[in-house]
Parts: structure tokens; C-alpha cells; sequence
């Protein structure tokens, strides 16, 4: 197996045959393609956005994640509503999010350490974890989406995508997947990762197959056969 070969998890062959695959393969087409969606020095505004999408996120689907999200700005606009909310008006905003009581909680105590920390959010994973609700995935997803660091940010788009083109064994959990892909990609992690999720956000690639006339990665896919 060539050492940086993106397929080193996942190929059983002895590669004589194949080229392999490199990084900046998959990175450059992902890149070009999604280049228009990158945030670039987010103001505070989109850093508090980024953190309770993520952090109703956690174990719910895109859709009922951006209705939540969508809800809860519509009647919280700023931290300081929502640090002064009541939980329990806050709470059936979120039913179509698991967890919707935990959720509350922690979006209240979220609004309260932002203010206290002048509506920046820290760029480090140990920081971020200081907020409630925010662990590895959340902070991994924050600091990938919001400030472009390399991290993975695994979500099932990402997961989904990533084991289809063979980038990571079937079996792989999220927390494995971000290890590989990291390990694969490196400092630009950020862009393929957000570029997977596009992939299966916008329907390119999905649990029911691919659009592979408008994929960007059709030609190095291992389910492409055209």
C-alpha cells in the first residue's frame, strides 16, 4: 500500500496495479467545487449561530436541526434572550430534536459563557468543551465550520460519504472516521470534510445512491462506473 495512498484504511491489494490515490486529489476537486460555502472571519453573529446548530445538533437530523435552530433565533435573536429565557418556554421549540430538555439547558448555559467571554468563541478544542453540551463532535464541528481549522467535523453526511468513496472501512463509528480522515488530509481535513457533508447535503451523494452526473469526485469514486 503506498504510504499516502487515501485508500490505505480501506484497499486489501497489493497496489502494483494502482496509481493510488493522493490527498490533494480529492481536496482540490472538493475545494473548487464548494468554494463559494467556506465562512472566512466570522463575526460573533456567526459564531453564535455555528454553536447552537451544533449543540442541538448532537444525535438529530439536518432537517430538524435547522427548523430548531431557525426557532430558536426567531424568538431568541441575541445571547442575552436567551440567557435570560426560561427553559421551559424554550424547551418545545426543540421536540423535533432529541434530547430537547438537556438541549435548553445547555443553549441557556451556552448564551450565559459567550457573554462572559465577550461573544468569542475560543478556537481550541479543550476551550469549547468548557461550554455545556459541547464535546469532541460539537467542537470539532465548530472549529472546522466556523474558523477553518483542521478538524474533521463528522456528522452521517460526512460518515456516509467518506465510506462510499472508501476513504474509511464500512464499519467505521464517527469518532474512527475522524481519526482517519485527519490523518489522510492532514492540515486541509476542514475541506474535505465540509466538502463531504455538501455532497450528501445538497443530494449528490445519499443513502439511496448518487447523482454522479453533478459529483465532483465521480471519477475517482469506487462506485463510479461511468
Amino acid at each position: 500500500m503506498k504510504e499516502n495512498c487515501v485508500y490505505r484504511y480501506t484497499c486489501k491489494q497489493d497496489c502494483n496495479h494502482c496509481s493510488g490515490y493522493f490527498p490533494d486529489a480529492i481536496t482540490s476537486k472538493l475545494e473548487f467545487a464548494y468554494r463559494d460555502n467556506r465562512v472566512r472571519n466570522p463575526g460573533w453573529k456567526k459564531q453564535w449561530w455555528y454553536l447552537v446548530y451544533f449543540v442541538l445538533s448532537a444525535q438529530a437530523t439536518v432537517e430538524a436541526t435547522e427548523q430548531a435552530t431557525a426557532d430558536v433565533f426567531e424568538k431568541y435573536p441575541r445571547p442575552i434572550d436567551l440567557a435570560n429565557a426560561d427553559w421551559k418556554e424554550l424547551e418545545p421549540m426543540l421536540a423535533k430534536v432529541r434530547f430537547k430538555h438537556q438541549k435548553a439547558l445547555r443553549l441557556i448555559g451556552c448564551a450565559n459563557v459567550f457573554l462572559e467571554n465577550n461573544k468569542q468563541l475560543p478556537r481550541t478544542m479543550e476551550e469549547l468543551k468548557k461550554y455545556p453540551g459541547v464535546g469532541d463532535k460539537v467542537a470539532g464541528c465548530i472549529l472546522n465550520w466556523a474558523f477553518n481549522l483542521p478538524e474533521a467535523g463528522v456528522d452521517v453526511h460526512v460518515l456516509r460519504v467518506s465510506k462510499r468513496l472508501g476513504l474509511v472501512p464500512e464499519r467505521a463509528s464517527a469518532k474512527k472516521a475522524t481519526t482517519i480522515l485527519k490523518d489522510i488530509f492532514k492540515d486541509e481535513t476542514h475541506i474535505v470534510s465540509t466538502g463531504l457533508f455538501w455532497l450528501g447535503y445538497y443530494g449528490t451523494c445519499t443513502a439511496r445512491g448518487c447523482n454522479k452526473a453533478t459529483c465532483p469526485l465521480r471519477k475517482i469514486c469506487g462506485g463510479y462506473d461511468g
